[in-house]
């Protein structure tokens, strides 16, 4: 979702960023499947979550920064 909203507006994502909306995208539909709940949590313990959520600030200040040229 969030990767159809970037190309909507026309902007183009740098490559890290872009794989941290690829990545968010991708983890985004076992939140919405429980079955697919108990490998996420294998994948995403404390750690790598929390390294995600920081690249995905990183994302939203970029988004802010590009929209507001």
């Amino acid at each position: 979702m969030v990767h159809y909203l970037v190309e909507k507006v026309g902007l183009s994502l740098p490559g890290a960023l872009y794989e941290t909306v690829f990545t968010l995208n991708r983890i985004s539909v076992p939140t919405r499947y429980p079955e697919d709940l108990r490998q996420m949590q294998k994948d995403f313990r404390k750690n790598n979550t929390e390294k995600l959520l920081t690249k995905s600030k990183d994302v939203l200040k970029w988004l802010k920064t590009e929209l507001q040229k």
